[in-house]
């Protein structure tokens, strides 16, 4: 009785988990400046999910506030050494907008790439310090990032997969079928250079595509016989993502093939080893481990009630 309990509120759960879910903050890597008098900026604080990347790999930047200022979208600049700064505009489109908490705020965005002319090109391309400068309302905020070299092929790797590939890969919402034509060129590309950063972020979307291709077949059915191979292979390219924003969404897909295994212990156990709440995979994790952790908690259990004399 206990188990099938669990079973139909995960399953519920699983149905109803919206993006509006309570979240954790990630660790600050930068100092916001004080906010001043007049300022519509309300406790303002801003993230970075990590603050050294290896070549061409993104970044996700979380800012949180008990109010923003909405005089003007945010606006990020990149400045690499002695180069004019890369202006990245305001990216309306791409923030992407929460309420993790009912007096909390927040808006996040990911930096990968970037036009420069008539090029599309990866923001941070060569190994080195990174300065960032990022606007809101009347505060600025600087921010560095420090870019390693990596392997011998990650800035090969990355150049294959290109931007718009590695783009896409972040893009698709948990509603989105899996692109065919993504799949084969990330499963090419991790058997070409198996030890590189794009390999990492390939097979993680691989496994993705597993489970979304699982799901489309059997729906939420078939408990351990159909998901246990999907939730070890999403767990195989988990450890690669631990640290970082990506790996709150291989972590969400990887704690839900669990569930639909009936591994509650491990559900939560999953959640737990990702640090950061910074992306709705986060808000959804959060809001995962509450109910199932609800259900597995001990018990009162009351004494019979003694019989009518």
């Amino acid at each position: 009785m206990r188990t099938r309990t669990v079973t139909i509120a995960l399953a519920i759960l699983l149905l109803a988990l919206a993006p509006s879910a309570m979240g954790q903050d990630a660790p600050v890597t930068g100092s916001t400046p004080p906010v001043g008098q007049g300022s519509g900026n309300v406790k303002l604080r801003l993230q970075l999910d990590r603050d050294v990347i290896k070549v061409c790999e993104p970044i996700y930047l979380s800012m949180t506030a008990e109010q923003f200022d909405e005089s003007a979208p945010p606006s990020v600049q990149v400045r690499f050494k002695d180069e004019a700064p890369i202006d990245l505009g305001p990216m309306e489109k791409q923030w992407q907008r929460a309420t993790p908490l009912p007096t909390i705020k927040r808006m996040g965005v990911m930096l990968l790439d970037t036009t420069v002319g008539q090029t599309r090109r990866y923001i941070f391309d060569q190994p080195g310090v990174y300065h960032l400068r990022i606007k809101i309302g009347p505060d600025i905020t600087p921010l560095k990032v420090t870019v390693d070299a990596g392997s011998l092929n990650d800035a090969k790797a990355f150049a294959e997969l290109t931007p718009e590939n590695a783009a896409a890969i972040f893009a698709e919402a948990p509603s989105d079928p899996p692109t065919i034509e993504l799949v084969s060129a990330c499963e090419a590309l991790a058997r070409k250079y198996p030890d590189s950063s794009a390999a990492d972020y390939c097979r993680s979307y691989a496994a993705i595509a597993g489970f979304k291709n699982t799901a489309q077949i059997n729906k939420r059915g078939g408990g351990k016989l159909v998901w246990d191979s999907v939730a070890e292979q999403l767990l195989r390219v988990l450890p690669a993502h631990q640290k970082d924003f990506f790996g709150e969404e291989v972590g969400y897909y990887t704690a839900y093939s669990q569930g639909l295994c009936h591994e509650y212990i491990d559900v939560v156990k999953t959640i737990d080893s990702i640090p950061t709440r910074m992306t709705a995979y986060g808000d959804l994790m959060y809001a995962m481990k509450r109910e199932v952790a609800s259900h597995l908690r001990p018990q009162e259990v009351k004494p019979p009630a003694t019989p009518a004399q």
